[in-house]
């Protein structure tokens, strides 16, 4: 698995903790089916979004700590967001990360909650 991933360590790192939790997650499914396999396949995964009243935190740790790279941004006051687009990874295995915070606290959608950092 790690020959596939070409990365700083962090972006490793981060690709090992997922793959751990999502085989963990296929034991979990398929012993609530009462089998030994899941009746699925995990293919990959493509995002990541992390909410919270202020992203300047998440965005220390994501970006100065494990240093993605911000690809964008993304606001609107329709589904209230203020959000930084980073990328983990590079090709067909790169994941979105998503760093949210709320326009509006007080006002509905709240990206906010649950806190997902």
């Amino acid at each position: 698995y790690q020959r596939r991933v070409h990365g700083t360590l962090s972006e490793c790192l981060f690709f090992f903790v997922m793959f751990r939790g999502l085989s963990a997650f296929r034991l979990t499914a398929a012993r609530a089916v009462g089998s030994s396999t899941p009746p699925f396949r995990v293919l990959g995964l493509q995002q990541v979004a992390l909410g919270g009243l202020d992203k300047a935190a998440m965005r220390h740790l994501w970006v100065d700590i494990f240093g993605l790279e911000q690809v964008g941004t993304f606001q609107s006051e329709r589904e209230n967001v203020d959000e930084d687009i980073l990328r983990l990874g590079a090709g067909p295995l790169a994941v979105e990360v998503d760093l949210m915070q709320p326009l509006d606290p007080s006002r509905a959608p709240k990206v906010h909650v649950p806190p997902l950092n």
